[in-house]
Order: C-alpha cells, then sequence, then structure tokens
C-alpha cells in the first residue's frame, strides 16, 4: 500500500473516524484526571559547589523554591519535604560574577520508582552572585560578662587555642578581625579565673574549625589607690632628759600608695611621723630627719617634709639651798 492509497483509506469515513477518537481522549482525560493529583511543597534552595566559588554571601537570607509535584493520587499523599531536595550546582562557574543558574531537584529513590511523576519549580532559574571561597585564621576573643569583686582589677584576658580557621565567601571573611566565645561571667571573682567555653560563629555563611573546648583566662590583681594624709603630727623622740624642745609642734603631709582594700580604709592613727633626736647633747638649732613609719605592703609616694628644724635649749636646774647650819657643839661646865 502506497501513501496515497494509505491517506485515501484514512480520509473514508473520516467523520465517524473523528468522533471516535474524540470520544477516546475524552475518556483517557477523564480517566486520568481521576487518577492523578499535584501537590505543591516549598524547600529551601541549596547552593552546590565542587569548586573554589561560592554564593552563599548572595543568600544569607535563605530562598525558597516552589516544587509541583504530579501523579498518582495514593503516591503523591505520600511524598514528604524529605524526599526532595532543591539545589543550584556552580561547579561550572571558575570566575566571580553574576550568573542564572537552573534550579535542579534530587529525589530520593522511593520517588525514582514512582510512574507518573512530574515535578516542576517555580522559578526555573534563579540569578547567584558567585565568589572565591576562602578560609583565614582569625583571632579568637574572649566575651566577658560582669565586674570583678570590689578592691580587684583584671589584667589579663586570653583564649587558648588563640586562632581559628574560619571558611567562607572572600568578602565576608576579610571583613572578620575577632572570633568570640560565648560570654564568661566573672561577677565577684576574687582570683584568677580558668573556665572552658565554645565560639560563637559571626554568621551562618561561615564556616569555624572544630576546638576541643577553648580556654579562656582571666588574671587578677588587687586595684591600686593612692590617698593623702594631711597635717600628721611629728613625734621626736629619745631626747636627752635634761633638753626641750621650744618649736614644737610640728606637722607633715603624706602621700600613700597601695591596694585599695588597705589604703581605703587606712586611718592617719596608723601613720607614724618621727624625728629621733637621740644626737642632740647640748642647747642649739639641729636639723633631723623625719622617718615615715607606715604599714606593711603600702608605699610612701610623698612627704610634704624630709626633716624639721629642731631649736634646743637645756633645762635649767632649781638653784641650791643654803649650806645647812653647822650643829652646834655642846660645852660642858668644865670648859667653863
Amino acid at each position: 500500500m502506497n501513501l496515497k492509497q494509505f491517506l485515501e483509506k484514512i480520509c473514508r469515513d473520516w467523520k465517524p473516524k473523528v468522533v471516535c477518537f474524540s470520544m477516546a481522549l475524552l475518556l483517557y482525560v477523564s480517566y486520568t484526571t481521576t487518577i492523578m493529583d499535584k501537590k505543591t511543597l516549598t524547600l529551601p534552595l541549596d547552593i552546590v559547589s565542587e569548586g573554589t566559588m561560592t554564593a552563599e554571601a548572595d543568600v544569607e537570607h535563605k530562598q525558597y523554591v516552589l516544587v509541583t509535584l504530579s501523579g498518582r493520587s495514593e503516591q503523591i499523599a505520600t511524598i514528604t519535604e524529605n524526599d526532595l531536595k532543591v539545589y543550584c550546582d556552580i561547579s561550572s562557574q571558575p570566575k566571580e560574577g553574576r550568573y542564572d543558574f537552573n534550579v535542579l531537584v534530587h529525589p530520593t529513590e522511593r520517588l525514582l520508582l514512582m510512574e507518573p511523576l512530574e515535578i516542576k519549580t517555580t522559578p526555573e532559574k534563579v540569578s547567584l552572585s558567585i565568589e572565591e571561597n576562602i578560609f583565614k585564621y582569625i583571632p579568637i576573643s574572649p566575651s566577658i560578662s560582669g565586674e570583678p569583686a570590689y578592691g580587684y582589677q583584671i589584667t589579663e584576658k586570653y583564649v587558648e587555642p588563640s586562632t581559628i580557621k574560619v571558611t567562607g565567601p572572600k568578602s565576608l571573611v576579610e571583613s572578620i578581625d575577632a572570633i568570640y566565645t560565648e560570654k564568661i561571667d566573672i561577677a565577684g571573682i576574687t582570683q584568677t579565673s580558668i573556665q572552658d567555653t565554645v565560639v560563637v560563629s559571626p554568621s551562618k555563611l561561615v564556616h569555624l574549625e572544630k576546638l576541643n573546648a577553648p580556654r579562656v583566662t582571666v588574671k587578677l590583681q588587687a586595684s591600686g589607690m593612692i590617698k593623702d594624709f594631711k597635717g600628721l603630727s611629728v613625734s621626736c623622740i629619745s631626747l636627752k632628759d635634761n633638753l626641750e624642745i621650744t618649736n614644737l609642734p610640728f606637722y607633715v603631709d603624706v602621700t600613700l600608695e597601695g591596694d585599695l582594700l588597705d589604703v581605703e580604709n587606712l586611718k592617719s592613727t596608723n601613720i607614724k611621723a618621727i624625728a629621733d633626736c637621740s644626737e642632740i647633747a647640748d642647747s642649739g638649732l639641729y636639723v633631723v630627719p623625719i622617718k615615715i613609719n607606715i604599714p606593711k605592703g603600702l608605699q610612701l609616694d610623698y612627704q610634704s617634709l624630709s626633716s624639721v628644724n629642731v631649736s634646743v635649749r637645756r633645762i635649767e636646774e632649781a638653784p641650791a639651798e643654803d649650806a645647812e647650819a653647822a650643829p652646834v657643839t655642846e660645852t660642858s661646865e668644865a670648859d667653863n
């Protein structure tokens, strides 16, 4: 049978044939509609890269894709979000820039066995800026909350290890100056504190290497204080009994430095200003050094006088009394 004969045969009684074909198509569509169903899922878009590029900085706020599934009702009903992975593969682009990438769907093996099954995504393409994925070792800085007990201050704080490897988009990694730990509470401590902690990622777009419990050390020392004591009376000691000082009193101002708790509550009565006059032997004007005696642990920063000019005179003795009367000698009658 040649082509002409075939066409003549097909066209013969064509009206009944068209009616029959239309009815068959209608029945097929009706049947298919009865057993087919649709389902729409909203899934996060993942970025896949096997090269040195990343687009994560462009999707900091996670993008989502609508996935429409068409298939048999009883099969569609069993499909969940865990059966599908929606992603863009940027591995094919070796240079930085902005590109359009196809939205791809990876179904589980269970879905591959379903027939019929149609999967569509909205949108079908996304525009992403890609850049180099780099790593950098960045210092770890301790994050401290609270204050030491009154009278103490922090002298040093550090973390061991001191750095951590950070991987991520070039623009983001290069902008990070430090990685911080979780907050360490030091409220009220009075001695060096050592605590294990964890580091906190500054962004979900960067990846931190795993560390074994970074250790934060906070060192303390007593806070210092300087305090003035004015008008301290100078005690002149060891002066010979037959001498006296005629130009008393003497006063001196001093400044002491030490631990806050020691200096703050120190009273002037605990400080002794002494002038040792033991070397003075006679009346006259003498220069006598002043020695400041202070409690142990404190430091003398200043004293207004290093010595005093002492005027000394001899104490006059009381005038001698008249000589005692000579004893009366009794005379005997024989002498008369």
